[in-house]
């Protein structure tokens, strides 16, 4: 999600627990700090795109991480308020936190929530990037700060109930996915992603033997749309490929992504695309690897946001 959003978030997430805001509070100021700090991974923007996207919702963004980052907040908050119990501002600072990667984790980039005992980045792919509802509702939240116990709790309700409408629609967009293509289509698994074009549209990207399948569904005009159908390299070619410097770095970037072999006379060009975002009906990410004709690696580039953007690596 965007700064702002997380930080509305954390006020919202003060407020709703007893709170006032208040810049002499040093809970509060805790508290929204929490739900910004774990986006401080993006210092490695300072250097390129590929150490920032390559970082970004990483040890920041794990439990552990956010323990730290908290601790951190606390002390310093401390220092400038004396009269504050440091215990007090460290709880409000982790609950900051807790909810800035809880609700990364509800979109389709991820956290790696268990750093360091894993590497994997967790995701729901309930939420967009920028949700408006959950924007909206924290909004309501400090809008109203002084209403009643009743007042929270109705916000608090229609927020619960917002998440299971959008896992709702999650469910049937893949069921509707997977009834439309049944016979069309080899079936291995089926990933359905929230659409940026869209609050009724979902994304689905669909992973057979020999192809990897990508389209959209509207749920308010019931129509599945396939966009494009992407040939698999074999799973032992793909798995060796897998193993080297550029193919490490896409698996771990994202979950979801296709692999392309260009032979040519005297190289091997390697094309990595995610398959999480398109913008103008073109995927955002990709990444290239080079190897001669001896099959050794000679380059690796990292295309982000658009293939005309290159950075080495």
């Amino acid at each position: 999600m965007d700064p702002v959003s997380h930080a509305v978030i954390g006020m919202g997430a003060y407020v709703i627990w007893g709170g006032e805001p208040s810049m002499a509070d040093p809970g509060f100021l805790g508290c929204v700090a929490g739900s910004l700090a774990p986006d401080l991974d993006i210092v490695a923007k300072l250097k390129n795109d590929y150490h920032y996207l390559r970082y970004h919702r990483g040890i920041s963004h794990s439990f552990v991480g956010c323990g730290i980052l908290s601790a951190g907040i606390a002390l310093i908050l401390n220092i400038l308020f004396p009269a504050g119990r440091f215990v007090n501002i460290l709880l409000w600072a982790y609950m900051g936190c807790m909810s800035h990667i809880i609700f990364d984790t509800l979109n389709s980039y991820g956290a790696k929530l268990f750093w360091p005992l894993s590497n994997r980045k967790y995701s729901l792919s309930i939420l967009r990037l920028f949700d408006i509802i959950v924007f909206g509702l924290c909004s309501a939240v400090l809008v109203s700060r002084n209403e009643g116990l009743h007042y929270k709790g109705a916000i608090l309700a229609i927020f619960f109930i917002y998440l299971v409408m959008q896992g709702i629609m999650r469910y049937t967009a893949t069921k509707k996915v997977a009834t439309f293509l049944k016979g069309r289509v080899g079936i291995e698994s089926i990933k359905i992603l929230p659409s940026l074009s869209g609050f009724f549209k979902w994304d689905f990207v669909i992973m057979s033997w020999q192809h990897c399948t990508v389209g959209q569904v509207n749920l308010l005009s019931r129509d599945v749309r396939i966009r494009e159908k992407l040939r698999r390299i074999g799973k032992k070619e793909r798995d060796r490929l897998l193993k080297d410097k550029a193919g490490k770095f896409f698996r771990e970037f994202t979950p979801i992504f296709h692999v392309k072999v260009k032979k040519r006379k005297d190289k091997v060009e390697v094309m990595y695309t995610d398959l999480r975002y398109r913008l103008r009906d073109k995927f955002m990410h990709h990444a290239t690897a080079v190897y001669n004709k001896n099959g050794m690696l000679v380059k690796t580039v990292f295309h982000p946001y658009s293939k005309k953007n290159s950075i080495p690596f």
